[in-house]
């Protein structure tokens, strides 16, 4: 017996692989809805199948690898990866490669190692939306890192700026590290189970230390860093009290005592002021400088033992050479070691140095050209180099400008 079709029904329509959906609909209405039906079906089976090789192949991801400022790998360092109350920790390999064992890293995670700042060479993308971040780029648009096209729209440029001239007043570092900021694998680098590569390098002073206020008691040591950071100011009384310092001449340690301050951010710039307190009226001090990096996690410590507890116990040997180099710029010895004086209660006379411009129009230098000389340079060689003792020396400098 011939099987009629249902009335209004087209000849040959196939609504579904499973199901002719033209014996239950009528025809139009039948291919539309089947068509969607099949279109989500295999959407649905092709984004799950996607989502679980991208996941399967980040699996396959167990190693990432470090290189220092020089674009070297970062060989024994010490490393912690954190994700979701986990965390992988351990030394970096001699090729400057770690572990993710527990870790996922196509999911967030943080990235530490002892005593530097990182950010991303390749193979990982900033998560800049978490409002964790407070994300201020001005180079990069973190947007475009995982794209279809992001090789030529995002990457050759973040490598152009990555190894930019540091100079001027906006710096990559100052954005672009990943300091306490989740990152995750770059999509394509999951696919494929390629592992990403950081860059570590150490905290980084981008202004002074500059002594802003002293008095009979306390000192207030200012400076700006280029990312965040934990400073650590270690101090003692000088044992000549009478000369002033000079170069080459060894300084004992034994004694020191330690002021600590975390860095805080204004307008996408990161200053820290260092309180020294309990000190002797009338008396000279040395001090050195040490940098850390913030906790990956965790609340940023606010209070002195917070903050003592935070900083590490000792700096890798690399780490302290960077920040010796940086405070000899600063150091009227060429070294590591600075050195204020706290004022008595009381003065019945008080010699102090006065200034207006440090370099002024009509002004030359011995060869003609201008602006001439600046002052406070010819003041601290011309000057202040040739005196001995400290009494010689003024109490403080007052700029008054024009």
């Amino acid at each position: 017996m011939e099987r009629k079709r249902p009335s209004g029904t087209a000849s040959g329509a196939l609504g579904s692989p499973f199901l002719d959906a033209a014996l239950l609909s009528p025809p139009e209405q039948a291919l539309r809805s089947s068509d969607a039906l099949i279109t989500a079906v295999f959407d649905a089976a092709r984004a799950d199948t996607y989502e679980s090789a991208e996941a399967e192949a980040s699996q396959r991801v167990r190693t990432f690898r470090v290189i220092d400022a020089a674009e070297k790998r970062l060989a024994n360092a010490g490393y912690a990866v954190h994700q979701d109350g986990k965390t992988d920790s351990g030394a970096l390999n001699a090729a400057g490669e770690g572990s993710f064992v527990q870790i996922d890293p196509a999911r967030p995670f943080r990235l530490h190692v002892d005593g530097r700042v990182c950010a991303i060479v390749e193979g990982a993308v900033l998560i800049h939306d978490d409002p964790a971040v407070e994300y201020g780029g001005q180079f990069v648009d973190w947007r475009l890192a995982d794209t279809a096209d992001a090789d030529l729209a995002f990457w050759r440029p973040y490598k152009d700026e990555r190894k930019a001239d540091p100079g001027g007043p906006m710096r990559f570092w100052q954005h672009d590290h990943i300091m306490r900021r989740p990152v995750k694998l770059r999509s394509a680098y999951a696919s494929a189970g390629k592992a990403p590569v950081f860059q570590a390098k150490p905290l980084c002073i981008r202004v002074g230390p500059l002594v802003r206020f002293t008095n009979e008691s306390c000192a207030l040591v200012w400076l700006e860093l280029e990312t965040p950071g934990l400073v650590r100011i270690r101090y003692r009384k000088a044992d000549d009290q009478l000369a002033v310092p000079q170069a080459g001449k060894a300084l004992r340690e034994l004694g020191m005592k330690s002021r600590y301050a975390a860095t805080v951010r204004v307008g996408g710039r990161h200053f820290a002021l260092v309180r020294i307190d309990g000190l002797a009226a009338d008396t000279l001090y040395q001090y050195t400088i040490e940098l850390a990096p913030l906790p990956a996690i965790g609340a940023i410590p606010q209070t002195d033992a917070q903050l003592a507890a935070a900083f590490p116990a000792a700096l890798p040997q690399p780490v302290r050479g960077s920040l010796i180099r940086q405070l000899k710029g600063a150091s009227f010895r060429g070294d590591c070691w600075l050195f204020f004086r706290t004022l008595q209660p009381d003065y019945a006379q008080l010699r102090f140095a006065h200034g207006s411009c440090r370099k002024y129009p009509g002004d030359t230098a011995a060869d003609g050209t201008a602006p001439g000389p600046d002052m406070l340079a010819v003041f601290g060689t011309d000057w202040l180099a040739k005196q001995k003792l400290l009494a010689e020396w003024p109490r403080f400098f007052l700029h008054t400008g024009d």
